[in-house]
């Protein structure tokens, strides 16, 4: 069953996050989305307890909140490893076309150079 969120849910867990509990297994589930995959926490009371729904749901919203940050988590490194392979790339086309500018730039002096001394000769 899906537990209403109050003014104090909202205030204490924000509005992303929502509550479920299954009053036959004593168990409260928090759940959010993150780049649209349910992300769920969940929080089970062991028999021999008294069950408390307030600590259920911040044990469930804390489980929740891990798992989302984990996977947050792991998309910035993914993010990351593929700026810095793009960041090397870029350096390698940079350092190539720099060479080749290089190249071109003496090939022209040459062949400028080269002009000169054959149009020398002409005139002389």
């Amino acid at each position: 069953m899906k537990l209403e969120q109050t003014n104090s849910d909202i205030k204490e867990y924000g509005k992303k996050y929502h509550f479920y509990y299954n009053e036959a297994n004593l168990t409260v589930v928090c759940t959010t989305m993150y780049k649209g995959q349910l992300v769920r926490g969940i929080a089970k009371c062991d028999p021999d307890d008294n069950f408390n729904i307030d600590l259920g749901k911040t044990l469930a919203y804390m489980r929740c909140k891990v798992k989302f940050a984990r996977k947050k988590f792991k998309r910035s490194l993914r993010a990351s490893n593929e700026a810095f392979v793009a960041a090397n790339r870029a350096k390698y086309n940079l350092d190539k076309a720099r060479e080749f500018m290089c190249d071109s730039e003496m090939q022209l002096a040459n062949a400028i150079d080269e002009l000169k001394e054959f149009e020398e000769k002409l005139n002389n």
